[in-house]
């Protein structure tokens, strides 16, 4: 879900929550279906619940960086071990089998030129 949804349904319920507690009768009728819902006895319950959820919504949304994740399909490489690895395999960078660090492999040719075989 993105930041902006979230955000939205954050507010909504930061909303329904304080409709809730403001409210000095809490009771809900619903004339189609013939029910009534007493929320009276449990409303400052039900009202600070759906506040700090909302409030929880908000925060995620606000909070959440997309520059931060990283692509789980991304290759890495081993200088010594010249072995492409998935980043989802090696989620510290290191390498299974020597232990070194991993690199990207975009652009690994270009930092390395002495490794690249003519073909």
């Amino acid at each position: 879900m993105r930041s902006s949804n979230y955000s939205i349904l954050g507010f909504l319920l930061v909303t329904l929550g304080l409709s809730i507690l403001v409210k000095s009768d809490s009771v809900f009728y619903s004339y189609k279906y013939g029910f009534n819902v007493d929320m009276n006895e449990y409303k400052w319950v039900f009202g600070l619940l759906l506040v700090a959820l909302g409030i929880g919504f908000i925060w995620t949304s606000w909070g959440h960086d997309p520059s931060e994740e990283y692509n789980e399909t991304e290759a890495f490489i081993c200088l010594q071990c010249r072995v492409p690895i998935c980043r989802r395999d090696v989620p510290d960078l290191k390498c299974k089998d020597c232990g070194r660090d991993l690199e990207p492999v975009k652009g690994f040719y270009d930092r390395h030129p002495e490794l690249k075989e003519d073909d």
